[in-house]
């Protein structure tokens, strides 16, 4: 017997659940565990490293990606927060220098005048 390229082969298996299911619908089982539940065709999925997500089946890191992308999100927000909060910081202090040299400016004048005015 031939062998399947794998893609084939997994392409081929799900059609062939879906006409099974199409075809004759099964009678619901009675679960009694929770391995009992898993249908072969499913247990065939899970062994290849897919992992059922509502009605597919995806690989396993496509199936913990949108909690993964949620604190990409949160991680983005935050680091856009902090670096607005940066950006006033630094402004402050432009604005705290500007003031601190203007006042050097002024001191000397004042300094002179204040001591022009008492000596008279």
């Amino acid at each position: 017997m031939s062998r399947m390229p794998g893609w084939v082969a997994c392409i081929a298996l799900i059609v062939g659940i879906i006409t099974s299911s199409e075809a004759a619908p099964a009678p619901a089982p009675a679960p009694t565990t929770a391995a009992a539940t898993v249908s072969p065709a499913e247990a065939t999925l899970k062994a290849k490293g897919l992992t059922r997500v509502g009605t597919t089946f995806v690989l396993d890191a496509d199936a913990k990606l949108p909690e993964q992308l949620r604190k990409m999100r949160a991680a983005k927000r935050q680091l856009e927060e902090h670096a607005r909060k940066r950006q006033n910081l630094e402004a402050d202090i432009r604005k705290a220098d500007a003031a601190t040299a203007q006042l050097m400016r002024e001191s000397p004048r004042s300094a002179r005048r204040s001591f022009s005015t008492s000596n008279r």
